[in-house]
């Protein structure tokens, strides 16, 4: 992975709404604080790493995003779906640690 991207996401107080927003590491070096820690009445609610992955329509892959994907068991020998939530677990991404394919996004834990 060339770039290390982190994906924060704040929660509005007085009424829940969610925000988001992608920084490159560089972009957070140069901050004296972390980003919108000034902004009164927004929590911050999570801080996700990016696996360095896109999904079949390009959208970059974080953790705690909700995915559907398709894998080939060599056990059945059969193609198999599922979805899951990616976590950062033992050093990797899973379940992106599998050969799996036809990856998509379909939510985050944060916003759903």
């Amino acid at each position: 992975m060339n770039q290390i991207k982190i994906r924060y996401t704040w929660k509005r107080k007085s009424d829940g709404k969610i925000d988001s927003a992608v920084y490159e590491l560089q972009e957070i070096e140069k901050l004296k604080e972390p980003p919108r820690s000034h902004h009164e009445g927004w929590e911050l609610v999570a801080r996700d790493l990016w696996t360095g992955e896109k999904d079949e329509k390009g959208v970059e892959i974080f953790e705690n995003d909700e995915i559907e994907y398709s894998y080939h068991d060599q056990w059945s020998d059969k193609r198999v779906e599922d979805s899951g939530v990616v976590e950062f677990k033992d050093g990797s991404f899973f379940p992106l640690l599998r050969n799996i394919q036809d990856i998509k996004v379909t939510g985050n834990q944060h916003t759903d």
